[in-house]
């Protein structure tokens, strides 16, 4: 296996150990008291911008393919 893969391998592993036992190394946080009102407007802009990028990636697949031929 060559270094890098190893590196990125050790880098995800330990990624996902935080992330699973994320709850007993951080369980003296304080949980929030307020409940949080999310804005119709915020919501509907990320539903958009989630949009158009999904739109976009194709397009930028095709453009870049072109300029390897």
């Amino acid at each position: 296996m060559k270094p890098r893969k190893i590196v990125l391998s050790v880098i995800l592993i330990t990624i996902l150990i935080l992330t699973f036992f994320s709850n007993v190394i951080f369980q003296n946080q304080a949980s929030p008291t307020e409940i949080t009102k999310f804005d119709t407007g915020d919501t509907a802009w990320m539903i958009v911008a989630t949009a158009l990028i999904l739109l976009m990636t194709p397009g930028l697949v095709f453009f870049m393919a072109e300029g390897r031929k």
